[in-house]
């Protein structure tokens, strides 16, 4: 038990490993997401591909973190972890670039 008016007292150096591993965690929470979202991003990027998967890589970080942060304050614990990474998966699906028959065709035309 902790006795009442306790202060734990951590170095600037300890504060920085804290938040580090904090970090580094977030983001291997969010991979199962960030990933798939990443190639529709450079599926998507036209001049740059991999600065568009970059961006969308970071945004789904920030949103599954997010989801996953208020799934914890509503009491979920665990499970708020999987259950946050559905928004992201609907989000890579229904941003998916759709590749039709003879649409590559089309395009490579209507540059020339």
């Amino acid at each position: 038990m902790v006795p009442m008016g306790f202060e734990l007292e951590l170095s600037p150096t300890a504060q920085l490993v804290l938040l580090l591993i904090l970090i580094t965690t977030g983001l291997a929470v969010a991979v199962p997401v960030t990933l798939p979202l990443a190639l529709v991003g450079t599926s998507r990027g036209t001049a740059h591909p991999g600065w568009n998967g970059f961006w969308y890589w970071l945004w789904g970080s920030a949103l599954t973190l997010a989801i996953t942060y208020g799934l914890f304050q509503l009491g979920l614990r665990f499970w708020a972890i999987p259950i946050a990474w559905v928004p992201g998966w609907l989000l890579a699906w229904l941003l998916r670039v759709k590749q039709h028959p003879g649409t590559a065709d089309q395009q490579s035309w209507a540059r020339l």
